[in-house]
């Protein structure tokens, strides 16, 4: 079924330090505020919100196989990627229609999967990454 003017959730591409990263999924791209609730004197009718400095990193999950050459393992759990990264989601074309960028991002965990010698599956490495807040931004050409 084709499904005019929509975007697939299947292209997609990181960029890190100037490179395209390909991954497998990603997962956790949110936008988000914290609110707090405002005592306003005389006004009862509904509270006043006030926006207020998100209090907990955000969180990506990417997942990849792994390559002789793994990009990934120049990145150790802790170190910051760099200023900022950016997901460029993209269209039929392979252009990016809609990107995201993502505000300090510390790599949290790197995980390989399960070992197995009797499975000839893909080896898969997850990265984790906390951030410091996403949002949309002009897609990269």
């Amino acid at each position: 079924m084709r499904r005019e003017g929509l975007l697939a959730s299947c292209r997609f591409a990181v960029m890190i330090r100037g490179s395209a990263l390909g991954f497998r999924s990603i997962s956790g791209i949110k936008l988000s505020a914290s609110f707090e609730p405002l005592q306003v004197g005389g006004q009862n009718d509904a509270p006043v919100m006030l926006a207020i400095p998100v209090k907990e990193p955000g969180k990506l999950v990417m997942e990849r196989g792994v390559s002789p050459a793994g990009a990934l393992s120049n990145f150790r759990p802790g170190e910051k990627i760099a200023d900022e990264m950016q997901i460029d989601i993209l269209n039929e074309n392979g252009e990016a229609s809609v990107s995201y960028s993502v505000a300090s991002p510390v790599v949290e965990s790197i995980e390989l999967s399960k070992l197995d010698a009797q499975d000839s599956s893909v080896l898969i490495e997850t990265f984790s990454v906390f951030h410091g807040g996403i949002a949309l931004c002009r897609p990269s050409k």
